[in-house]
């Protein structure tokens, strides 16, 4: 077996585990909203448990602060990734909460810039267009989260809005898209990097894949092995550059 067909594998034990535990339960913990509000917690869309799980991340985040490189930033797709399994290699940071928005994000910045990181990654977006924001929205409070970023003097990486499956989410995936587009064309104009993750992981006919997903939302094992084959490059040469 080579490296990588070993890294993928264990990829996959992960998330077998995680999905036995029951930490990977979607449709139990929320349920899919319509409407206006800033956050899942004000539509009283979350379960107790996810409610107690995402006050615990804050306050953790608020209390600990250990220096790290690099930061991963977003909401519960990030928040289940399991960063330092899946790139030993590199010093990362998991600042992703269960169903967060970026108003949420903005809400808690001072939980991320305080572990002093020289790049960002960041991917929102999917749980306001969930919850009915509109598009222009949710770009005006990515920018400014990409704007602290830089202004705190982290190199902020956007990342394109994961789609979902058109079976669970219809057309909302226009939404991503158009979302996607804002900022793209913003990551050009600020001199930014932008990873289009959808690339690897959607289609137009199925939005999120169906092989790489359990739920129709969350990756599973195989869709995080496609992130990291987006993001390891580009890791390799943050840290080939700054030596």
């Amino acid at each position: 077996m080579t490296s990588k067909s070993k890294k993928y594998a264990t990829i996959a034990l992960l998330f077998a585990v995680a999905f036995g535990l029951g930490f990977a339960d979607f449709r139990g913990a929320y349920h899919w909203a319509s409407g206006n509000p800033s956050s899942g917690e004000a539509r009283g869309v979350f379960s107790r448990s996810v409610i107690v799980e995402r006050k615990t991340r804050r306050e953790l985040f608020a209390q600990f602060s250990p220096t790290s490189e690099f930061v991963m930033i977003g909401d519960s797709i990030t928040a289940r990734g399991h960063w330092n399994e899946f790139l030993p290699q590199f010093s990362l940071a998991n600042r992703g909460i269960d169903g967060d928005t970026t108003q949420d994000v903005l809400g808690r910045m001072d939980g991320i810039v305080s572990v002093r990181p020289r790049v960002a990654f960041v991917m929102l977006g999917i749980n306001d267009l969930s919850y009915g924001v509109g598009v222009d929205q949710v770009f005006s409070n990515y920018s400014q989260i990409v704007e602290t970023l830089i202004s705190n003097g982290t190199t902020p990486i956007i990342q394109s809005t994961v789609a979902c499956s058109i079976a669970m989410c219809g057309g909302r995936n226009d939404d991503v898209g158009a979302l996607n587009l804002k900022l793209q064309r913003y990551a050009d104009e600020r001199g930014v990097m932008f990873i289009n993750l959808n690339e690897r992981l959607a289609t137009v006919e199925e939005g999120l894949r169906q092989d790489l997903t359990d739920d129709g939302l969350h990756l599973n094992g195989a869709g995080y092995a496609r992130w990291i084959d987006l993001i390891e490059p580009v890791l390799n040469d943050l840290v080939a550059t700054n030596r």
